[in-house]
């Protein structure tokens, strides 16, 4: 929802009680965002016949441009796992360690472009292991902070389930031997500074 009204609480409420929460492809109560059938930029109002519910992964999908049927029964699609849930948990345990980022994951893997904490493997790992988040940052830090990355620094977080945080650090065990090409300063962004 991107206009000014459809951020309105009063009018999102109405919205909610008119079409439900439930997401209109799938049927998943979760992640739900509303969803212009056409779009305001091409002449759609706000009205309430004008506005669906869909989860996340199918909103996305009607934003690609591709009839939201096609993507009913998400479970059966995608790249087919390359590693049983045994193997790659083994793989997610060193990448929540630190010990790893998600580029050595991929290798790993076998995948080339995969963005490893969207797969359904992690999420069943997360679940396994009662975590809410993972953010490791291991890649980002070896490209934007190469002065930083280091045993022992700190490159991201774990939040569980029931609120606890834990912080990752890096752990250099050799796992993650992956070349980083630092990003070029470009002269145009002043934040960035040349070293002199």
């Amino acid at each position: 929802m991107g206009t000014r009204e459809m951020r309105n609480p009063a009018f999102k409420r109405k919205v909610i009680e008119e079409n439900g929460a439930c997401c209109a492809n799938c049927g998943s109560a979760e992640a739900i965002e509303y969803h212009h059938i056409v779009p305001v930029l091409l002449g759609g109002t706000n009205r309430i016949t004008n506005i669906i519910p869909l989860c996340h992964r199918c909103h996305e999908a009607a934003h690609r441009g591709r009839h939201i049927a096609e993507y009913r029964n998400l479970k059966r699609t995608g790249r087919k796992t390359k590693l049983s849930d045994e193997e790659a948990f083994k793989v997610f345990d060193l990448y929540i360690d630190g010990q790893i980022g998600n580029k050595r994951c991929r290798e790993l893997f076998g995948y080339k472009g995969t963005i490893i904490t969207r797969t359904e493997q992690f999420k069943r790992y997360l679940e396994k292991n009662g975590i809410e988040k993972v953010r490791n940052n291991v890649d980002v830090v070896a490209v934007n902070s190469p002065d930083r990355f280091k045993d022992g620094c700190p490159v991201g977080e774990i939040e569980y389930i029931d609120g606890r945080r834990e912080p990752i650090y890096f752990k250099d065990t050799g796992m993650n031997a992956v070349e980083y090409r630092q990003r070029e300063i470009h002269e145009n962004f002043p934040i960035w500074k040349k070293a002199e």
